[in-house]
């Protein structure tokens, strides 16, 4: 059953909702040779809004913050006051050359200095002034305009006419594609003869004109055709280490060009407090970068910044924050930082689109590759400065290293940390991570690569709460490595960023972290299909009032999913021994507090109740989803996750309802009168059930 149950994903589709309200050793810093003209620091920025998050990006290398406070990565982003999640984060990326010298480019916050720049590099790895001034500009593109283009497109094969330019909205003309010949109409500068953001190529000629049915998409080499959800949102902008001195590491750069595509989606279940960032790295340099590493390098601000605890999980690649306890900011100074409250969400980070990283096979003494007991080659990392390499396979997190920030942030970073250390695991001084406490032990010999791995609730774990780390200020450092960048070569990674809520604090459990992940990185790994996205759609909501009394009513729309509550959707390639079809199968109905209630808050009755719920009278009753929970047997042959059922619908089975008449006003503490010329809040949700199979 184990085996069966692991593949499980859920057995409930929670569709839209609607809401009615009435009424090594270092080099020194390479000179200007690698830049013409030294450019100035980026300074656009954007804010990325399109779901449950609002997150501001920056086009020179850090998100979320180029200061040292007031973070905007907002999560939930309807709460009042908005409150940030994260301060900030700086990409970091090193390596070595052939001839040992190490070369590092990163950020933090701007005021520290920076070490990027914005726009491309041409081949020889250098840019100039203008250049950078034109790229420092975050290119935009909205994903209804791209399906209303697609069917465009569609429509104008259909009849045998031509797609008209004049119907293509400008983020999709003007989108800064390799060949745009449209692009210097808005810009006034063309565009460089090199790959750009990308584009679905209609007829492979290698160059985009939307005209011919081109458009912007993200970057997913695996999927064929090119065919998979639409981003809400695509936001791209490029930035390089070549463009000037390095200002924040001092160190030699890289000539490595950052192509960046940040999105999000607009949905109904846990990617829509999702945002992903990919990363298209380019090496313009001359030389092999060996042992290169890319990493974030993350300031939590959850909430209040002097309560924020950090983990990772090493086997799923997700690094975490969370909160020290079950109050955000209680007994901390915060300098005004609004905080949580008692409604604090956790936080994962992930790289769900992983770079090629280097491996070797394993040798015996004779030097014959070694098998595992499938018959499989054994893969190692390979010798630190040898190069060596046998193959390359996706990788994910290769480590995860916090440090307690200083008071003097400048000191911190820039004086004292050797920034490539970090970036393998190692404390900035060359010291080993080792198991327990805060990880730096010098004369211990359990060393390990992954702070704090395990879950905050296993009291036999270490995590921060297990270490008790009270008023422990973070910042962080995830890696991805080792890769091999040649002259001219390309990896690509994408990070995700995910917010769950309602999680039991103090020292919570993972578990809808857990599955928050799972999502993210099974929709990248399964081409971004829709099977992600359905759900029936929420009906209609029509009312009548009357006196000290209302009746709502629920309709399905023709252009509905769920029009005559026929919504039916099969998730393909599940094999022929369970059911993966998911069918209609009912309502239920909501007073809400107010306007903003989200979705996830429908289960908790500060913000809403349920008034009716109603579903086809046949032979499913109540619904349970299943899910990963830490295993209470901890003894040495226990698995460490057990699957748990979750009751989400408790339901009548008496069949359809779809008129409902209102007399009491649930929220009231005395009198539950409804009164007349008094604003009231109802939510419908529409859901979908399967069997997959049956356990006991």
């Amino acid at each position: 059953k184990k085996n069966t149950m692991k593949n499980l994903k859920s057995i409930i589709i929670i569709g839209w909702f609607f809401c009615l309200s009435l009424g090594l050793h270092a080099t020194s810093p390479q000179k200007s040779n690698l830049f013409l003209a030294a450019c100035a620091r980026p300074v656009a920025a954007y804010d990325m809004h399109v779901n449950n998050v609002r997150a501001r990006i920056f086009a020179g290398g850090n998100l979320f913050n180029d200061k040292y406070y007031g973070g905007n990565y907002f999560t939930p982003a309807s709460s009042s006051p908005p409150v940030s999640a994260i301060n900030g984060v700086g990409v970091w990326m090193g390596g070595v050359d052939r001839s040992g010298s190490i070369k590092v480019s990163a950020v933090s916050y701007s005021l520290d200095g920076s070490d990027f720049y914005s726009g491309p590099l041409d081949i020889l790895g250098t840019t100039e002034a203008t250049a950078c001034d034109q790229w420092d500009k975050i290119f935009t593109v909205k994903g209804n305009n791209i399906m209303q283009h697609i069917q465009n497109y569609k429509e104008a094969l259909e009849n045998q006419t031509g797609l008209s330019c004049n119907d293509i909205t400008d983020d999709i003309l003007y989108w800064p594609a390799q060949g745009n010949p449209y692009f210097e109409e808005k810009y006034g500068w063309k565009l460089p003869d090199q790959p750009l953001a990308n584009y679905f190529d209609e007829n492979d000629d290698g160059y985009y004109d939307p005209c011919l049915g081109d458009y912007p998409i993200i970057d997913n080499a695996s999927c064929a055709n090119g065919i998979y959800k639409i981003p809400a949102e695509i936001n791209f902008f490029i930035f390089n280490d070549a463009g000037g001195p390095q200002t924040f590491t001092k160190q030699a750069k890289l000539q490595m060009e950052f192509q960046v595509s940040a999105f999000a989606y607009n949905t109904t279940n846990e990617l829509n407090d999702m945002t992903f960032y990919q990363y298209k790295l380019i090496s313009k340099s001359s030389e092999d970068l060996i042992d290169c590493y890319f990493s974030w390098w993350i300031d939590p601000e959850l909430g209040c910044y002097n309560d924020d605890y950090v983990g990772c999980n090493p086997e799923l690649g997700m690094a975490y924050i969370y909160n020290e306890d079950a109050l955000d900011g209680e007994n901390n100074s915060c300098f005004g930082s609004d905080n949580y409250k008692d409604e604090i969400p956790m936080i994962g980070l992930n790289f769900v689109q992983g770079p090629k990283v280097v491996k070797i096979f394993k040798r015996d003494a004779n030097g014959n590759i070694m098998y595992d007991a499938d018959r499989k080659k054994i893969l190692i990392d390979p010798e630190p400065l040898t190069g060596d390499v046998d193959t390359l396979v996706i990788g994910q997190m290769s480590s995860f290293i916090n440090y307690e920030n200083k008071t003097n942030i400048i000191d911190y970073i820039v004086k004292e940390i050797d920034f490539y250390w970090p970036m393998k695991g190692f404390w900035s001084d060359g010291t080993p991570l080792t198991f327990g406490g805060d990880g730096y032990n010098p004369t211990s010999s359990d060393i390990i690569k992954f702070a704090f791995p395990d879950d905050p609730n296993d009291p036999n774990g270490w995590s921060m709460c297990t270490a008790n780390l009270s008023n422990y200020k973070n910042s962080m450092v995830m890696s991805v490595g080792p890769m091999l960048m040649l002259p001219g070569s390309t990896n690509t990674l994408t990070m995700s960023v995910f917010s769950v809520l309602g999680v039991p604090y103090p020292c919570p459990d993972l578990s809808k972290l857990r599955y928050a992940n799972e999502i993210a990185k099974n929709l990248f790994e399964n081409c971004l299909k829709d099977y992600y996205f359905i759900g029936p759609d929420a009906p209609d909501i029509t009312f009548e009032q009357k006196n000290l009394a209302l009746t709502l009513k629920l309709e399905n729309a023709k252009s509905s999913n769920n029009f005559n509550e026929s919504f039916s959707y099969t998730i393909p390639n599940l094999g022929s021994n369970v059911d993966s079809e998911f069918k209609f199968e009912g309502y239920k109905v909501y007073q809400v507090a107010n306007n903003k209630v989200r979705i996830d808050q429908l289960s908790n009755p500060k913000f809403a109740r349920l008034i009716a719920q109603c579903d086809i009278k046949n032979n499913t009753q109540d619904i349970y989803n299943w899910q990963s929970v830490l295993n209470p047997d901890t003894s040495a042959n226990a698995e460490k996750y057990i699957w748990q059922k979750v009751l989400k619908v408790k339901a009548e089975n008496v069949g359809l309802q779809h008129s409902f008449d209102i007399t009491e006003d649930l929220f009231a503490t005395g009198d539950k009168a409804l009164y007349n010329n008094k604003y009231y809040h109802f939510c419908a949700v529409a859901y979908a059930h399967n069997n997959w199979k049956d356990f006991d």
